[in-house]
């Protein structure tokens, strides 16, 4: 998302994945496709802009073959 890049957005998700978050106008969730195409439509990227970066890795909880990340990142004026 810091760099716009659709390809990057693609290898942190899985391709099943819906990407899910409250928003202005209430719960909002997409597909991995459309996902990506939104990060790359923001030119030019945060990166290019000289924001910084925030990624923080707050838990990582494995059960399996099921993995839960939980991760703050600063995205476009928010936190998510």
């Amino acid at each position: 998302m810091y760099q716009s890049s659709t390809q990057k957005t693609h290898l942190v998700f899985h391709a099943n994945a819906k990407i899910t978050g409250y928003l202005e106008g209430g719960l909002h969730e997409t597909t991995v496709n459309d996902f990506a195409s939104f990060v790359e439509s923001q030119q030019p990227s945060p990166k290019e802009k000289g924001e910084p970066i925030r990624l923080d890795i707050l838990s990582i909880d494995i059960s399996g073959n099921t993995v839960v990340a939980k991760v703050r990142n600063d995205y476009l004026g928010m936190t998510f």
